[in-house]
């Protein structure tokens, strides 16, 4: 009886019909559906890139009319490179829901409104400027509000990260560890780049550090991203060597903007470029170190099967006990 109830038992399925699933897999993990984005997350989405496009037009513009040897224009390279880094936490925070991204976010978007705010007090005042200001201080209250309480449900919730490993606890930390530890690498190539940027103000070498650092920058967080994305023992060696590379950089800057600044005290633009410099080598230090400690507690959940869970199956992997099977052959 119970066998022909079970059998009689007809499905949305059999019938035909097909809903559309809230998550799809792709090469970076799990992804939401536009259709399962709420009335929040379009708002955000939306305030955020016209808040985002409106900078980037508006320094574009900026660079183009200032002598490229100037203070400004070195600001503005940075900025434009941070806004675009911004747009992809944007997008990357909503649809892979990333707390964390959009942390950072709204902590750059009070950096940038405090920047804007002070470039207007501190230096010549202008239409220009105080246009950018006040577009900023429309906007940047939205952002910063709906952000934190976006950010804030997803931390709690955690509802992406169930969908893609389950309801096992250690599994759940251990996929959250991972994303916090691909976050970090995002932040890291960002304030890499940027350090070396603002390296280009600096007396002397600043043709060879600048490319130097760019690409130690990103050959280092490339490599701990894979050494995670494949579960490859190798690479992560490869990546705790490289470790070390920014940090040292950036004791060099700090200690190369305490000098400059020690020097340069009557220009206001001068002053507030070493200090911009100082604060983002001192980031540079607190990143690399939250890396390095995230980082060993993902590659302490190797072989435990979340790769497999979190970006489907590969061919791709090659672990160390390959390696010795080969040289065995």
């Amino acid at each position: 009886m119970a066998e022909n109830e079970e059998k009689a038992r007809v499905s949305f399925s059999d019938l035909g019909f097909k809903f559309p699933s809230s998550t799809s897999t792709t090469c970076l993990g799990k992804m939401r559906s536009l259709s399962s984005l709420t009335k929040l997350e379009w708002f955000f989405l939306v305030v955020s890139m016209i808040s985002l496009l409106s900078a980037l037009g508006l320094t574009i513009y900026r660079i183009v009319t200032v002598d490229h040897t100037s203070s400004d224009f070195t600001f503005g390279i940075v900025l434009i490179f941070n806004i675009v880094f911004c747009m992809y936490y944007t997008i990357s925070g909503i649809f892979f829901e990333r707390p964390y991204e959009i942390g950072i976010l709204v902590l750059a978007t009070v950096m940038l409104w405090l920047y804007l705010l002070l470039n207007y007090c501190i230096s010549v005042k202008g239409v220009f400027k105080m246009v950018r200001l006040i577009i900023s201080s429309g906007l940047s209250p939205f952002i910063i509000v709906t952000g934190t309480v976006i950010a804030r449900k997803y931390r709690n919730s955690k509802n992406l990260i169930f969908r893609t490993v389950g309801a096992e606890t250690v599994m759940q930390e251990i996929c959250n560890t991972m994303f916090i530890f691909f976050d970090l690498l995002k932040a890291d190539v960002q304030i890499s780049i940027s350090l070396a940027i603002l390296s280009y103000h600096l007396p002397s070498y600043w043709y060879v550090l600048l490319p130097l650092m760019i690409v130690f920058g990103l050959v280092s967080s490339i490599t701990g991203y894979l050494s995670v994305r494949f579960e490859n023992k190798v690479i992560a060696i490869v990546y705790a060597v490289l470790w070390i590379v920014m940090p040292a950089f950036a004791t060099y800057m700090i200690s190369a903007a305490a000098k400059e600044l020690s020097l340069f005290t009557d220009t206001k633009m001068k002053k507030s470029l070493y200090t911009v410099m100082l604060l983002v080598a001192a980031a540079c230090w607190i990143v690399r170190c939250a890396c390095l400690y995230f980082g060993i507690n993902v590659f302490l959940g190797f072989g435990i099967g979340l790769k497999q869970k979190v970006f489907g199956s590969t061919n791709l992997s090659i672990s160390t006990r390959n390696i010795q099977q080969v040289e065995n052959e």
